[in-house]
């Protein structure tokens, strides 16, 4: 087995190399004059482009959108985003929510029945917020 460098092994020694083009293994080019600082390219003989070399900042915006992305929920586990995002009232609340609601229908509920209807259903909504984005975190991983 031949033991090639590896391709970004080749890219890190033409950017270290003074010269504002590069030749690599395999007749690609560094073309370093019109390129910002952040995205080179790689091009082959004729001139089209077959790579690119980004710089470590750039790199890292690139690949780690999620933790850009406010709605990501960052920092857990695979397993832990499944967890979340099938999770769901606890029972004895589902119970009295759909019970609230029935009376509510019906035109039976006190103020204060009422106050604890909305309370539930603002935290029904904030945990289907929550599932919703540990769904959509998933899709990132």
């Amino acid at each position: 087995m031949i033991d090639e460098p590896l391709p970004w092994k080749i890219a890190l020694q033409a950017i270290a190399a003074s010269p504002l083009t590069a030749t690599l293994e395999g007749g690609c080019l560094l073309n370093r004059s019109t390129m910002s600082e952040s995205i080179q390219y790689l091009t082959n003989e004729q001139g089209e482009r077959v790579g690119v070399v980004l710089d470590l900042p750039t790199y890292t915006r690139l690949t780690h959108t999620a933790a850009l992305d406010e709605d990501c929920l960052v920092g857990l586990s695979a397993d832990e985003l499944k967890a979340l995002a099938s999770c769901k009232l606890a029972v004895a609340e589902q119970t009295h929510l759909d019970d609230l609601l029935a009376r509510n229908a019906a035109s039976l509920l006190c103020a204060d029945e009422v106050a604890e209807l909305d309370a539930l259903l603002a935290k029904a909504d904030q945990l289907t917020l929550l599932k919703t984005r540990a769904r959509y975190t998933q899709h990132y991983k």
